[in-house]
């Protein structure tokens, strides 16, 4: 049985890069100009860049049970 093991750095980088294109995309060529203070941007930053990291803290445990679970292999214990 081919056993695929995914590489999360890679995801990360790809994740990261296309969601900073998306950023880049709504704020330069939003129909709607968005003026906000450089105060308030960080602030929405911090917001968005929080959510993914709790999504991200979720998700790939989850993901990687999901992998050991279909590949039949027991969990990793500690000794």
């Amino acid at each position: 049985m081919y056993a695929y093991r995914i590489n999360w750095v890679r995801v990360g980088f790809k994740t990261f890069a296309i969601l900073g294109l998306i950023v880049i995309a709504i704020v330069n060529y939003a129909p709607l100009k968005i003026d906000l203070k450089p105060e308030a941007w960080a602030a929405w930053v911090q917001a968005i860049g929080s959510i993914l990291a709790i999504l991200t803290a979720v998700l790939i445990p989850a993901l990687q049970h999901a992998t050991t679970k279909r590949d039949g292999m027991r969990p990793a214990t500690s000794p």
